[in-house]
């Protein structure tokens, strides 16, 4: 168990002070009452005490107590990592370099795959639907020759469905043959066509897998969306030319929605570490547990049983 805030528990020296004031409090109380019923016994004594420990476990819930678990250094260093690609018509787009946003993409995972340290690697295609181009395998020269012809042939729909491409890889692309942690390594610039991507974020933190989202693509001055990769000529919708600026905003929302997250723009020579070691400059999401809340809630009823004591 790890505390994320452990310079908190300089509260509880202030706690003495407290138990001191009350006790003296109750003395003067039991006192009073004494004076006008020598009879009375009420409970008085277990006053400060209930009071006291509510308050030590409100500290502590502060501190953020965090469960650890696969903390280990073999697990953390060797993770099965799925390649989420997006390989929509807006990919095909060259606003970063001469490169297409998909060629792009399809590099980066070659530069994670040349610093992998022999960890199961797979390849998921998506658009309006999602296929498993390769499962998760040690064999990097057969994920090589997946990685070159994955595009939008890959998938039988268009558009780009974040949401469904996320639970789709979640359920399908990680098996139980090992007991390595797992990261989903989203590639896209965004965009989403209703499928609830922020819902899809509970899905990865049920099954324990980290989500590293890699934004490609220009935010500002895009370039123009292609045909096809064959052709280059302008894609026209209703008549107009069409241009998809990188989403990051989106992605980045999605991103802080997700337990264990961390999201990179493109290009980033620190992306093979912030993928394989779990490392990244801009990490988002929720790093507590249900330690804190179960110890508030603790807390408080202490202090409803203190206040039944007092009536």
């Amino acid at each position: 168990m790890t505390l994320l805030h452990p310079w908190l528990l300089l509260l509880l020296t202030v706690l003495p002070g407290i138990f001191w004031f009350l006790r003296r409090a109750d003395a003067r109380r039991a006192l009073a009452v004494r004076s006008f019923s020598p009879s009375s016994s009420a409970p008085m004594r277990s006053r400060a005490a209930i009071v006291l420990v509510a308050l030590a476990l409100i500290v502590v819930a502060l501190t953020q107590p965090v469960w650890r678990e696969g903390s280990g250094p073999a697990t953390r260093s060797t993770p099965d990592v799925v390649f989420l690609l997006d390989v929509s018509r807006s990919m095909l787009t060259r606003d970063i370099g001469t490169a297409s946003r998909l060629e792009q993409a399809r590099a980066a995972i070659g530069e994670v795959m040349h610093y992998s340290a022999e960890q199961r690697l797979a390849l998921v295609a998506f658009a309006g639907n999602a296929s498993v181009e390769c499962p998760l395998t040690n064999d990097y020269a057969f994920l090589r020759d997946q990685l070159k012809t994955t595009s939008r042939e890959s998938v039988t729909l268009g558009g780009t469905r974040i949401g469904d491409a996320i639970r789709f890889a979640a359920r399908t692309a990680f098996d139980d043959a090992s007991r390595n942690s797992r990261v989903l390594v989203l590639l896209g610039d965004g965009g989403d066509d209703g499928s609830a991507p922020l819902a899809a974020a509970g899905e990865l933190e049920r099954r324990g897998i980290r989500l590293v989202i890699v934004g490609v693509g220009a935010a500002s001055n895009p370039g123009l969306v292609p045909v096809s990769a064959a052709d280059s000529s302008p894609y026209l919708y209703a008549g107009q030319l069409v241009r998809a600026p990188l989403d990051s905003g989106a992605l980045q929302k999605l991103c802080a929605a997700t337990a264990h997250c961390a999201y990179t723009g493109f290009p980033d020579t620190a992306m093979p570490k912030t993928i394989l070691n779990g490392t990244s400059a801009v990490v988002y999401g929720k790093t507590g547990s249900a330690i804190p809340g179960a110890l508030l809630s603790l807390s408080a009823a202490a202090l409803l049983v203190w206040e039944a004591i007092r009536r």
